[in-house]
């Protein structure tokens, strides 16, 4: 880990406390594909969209909660007027040493790129509000490696996965596809994201990791629409989890104004459910920064948009 990184680390981006959370060494957010045994409507699943981001300690999340909040607002009145950003996707795909699940080839890659494309194109829904981003293939890359295939997120494999492999600057998103192995408990990550806050002290290390088994027509059969890769490019723009701070008023949730406020985490997909009473809206089960199920998760919104772009601004251009 490079010294730069250690410190901000110390500074405060350490786990968040919860119990649905934890943080790589690298601050990467994870998430999980819950237990074997575990039914897609069992509320203590251990979920693929499980401990995906890095946290900040507790005074500074709030301040840049508070930040985030405000800018959002301003940003969203101007965002029609922004110029288009094309991102370049190149896709690293791992391959290990099993038959299965294990090929990633031009025509499934395209088809991710597609989903990503439509998402933040403001498509799969009427309520999905666009952003200023497009996604394309630059390229496709195969890497033999039975070690980075199997490897977890923050893992000493991972990390030298991404390092060796990562090609372009902060304005390039890489996407690395390998199987990552299961935990004791039968759970496994599903996908993990480097949030733009990091990119100027690991630049290497920037990026997104999908299991395999949530890329299109994944094994994953509650996880195999692409949305995996959806939710943590948002987390890659700046996005916070729905639920991140549940019921703060003060914080706004995740930070967005226009996101009701939610306690926890959903699974499958709770349509009504409302666990914070008090604030106006049920829970936004339907936000592709929930942990719904990818048939039940289609729109961002508009001030999510507009900090997706201001964020863009601030760490990426």
């Amino acid at each position: 880990m490079a010294a730069g990184l250690t410190g901000v680390l110390a500074a405060g981006l350490l786990a968040a406390a919860g119990p649905a959370t934890a943080v790589t060494a690298h601050g990467t957010v994870k998430c999980f594909e819950p237990a074997a045994a575990a039914r897609a409507d069992d509320p203590n699943r251990r979920d693929r969209r499980i401990d995906d981001l890095p946290d900040v300690s507790d005074k500074r999340i709030r301040e840049l909660r508070r930040d985030r909040s405000s800018t959002a607002r301003m940003s969203q009145r101007s965002l029609a007027a922004v110029p288009t950003v094309r991102v370049p996707v190149r896709v690293h795909a791992i391959k290990g040493r099993h038959r299965g699940d294990t090929y990633l080839g031009p025509r499934r890659a395209k088809a991710q790129i597609q989903t990503l494309l439509e998402a933040y194109n403001g498509g799969q829904s009427a309520t999905n509000r666009p952003t200023r981003f497009e996604f394309y293939l630059a390229d496709l890359d195969w890497t033999r490696n039975d070690r980075w295939y199997h490897a977890r997120a923050g893992s000493a494999a991972e990390r030298e996965m991404r390092r060796r492999l990562h090609e372009g600057g902060r304005r390039t998103l890489n996407l690395y596809v390998n199987r990552a192995l299961r935990y004791p408990d039968g759970s496994i990550d599903l996908g993990w994201a480097t949030p733009p806050e990091l990119v100027a002290y690991e630049p290497r290390l920037d990026g997104v990791v999908v299991n395999i088994g949530s890329m299109i027509n994944g094994r994953f059969s509650w996880a195999n629409e692409g949305d995996t890769a959806v939710h943590e490019v948002g987390h890659w723009l700046g996005l916070m989890h729905t639920f991140e701070f549940g019921c703060d008023a003060d914080l706004e949730g995740d930070g967005m104004p226009d996101t009701p406020l939610e306690a926890t985490p959903a699974f499958g997909c709770p349509e009504g459910r409302d666990t914070c009473a008090e604030d106006p809206g049920v829970d936004p089960i339907h936000n592709f920064m929930d942990y719904s199920d990818d048939s039940c998760m289609w729109e961002f919104t508009t001030d999510q948009a507009g900090w997706m772009s201001e964020s863009w601004e601030l760490y990426r251009a």
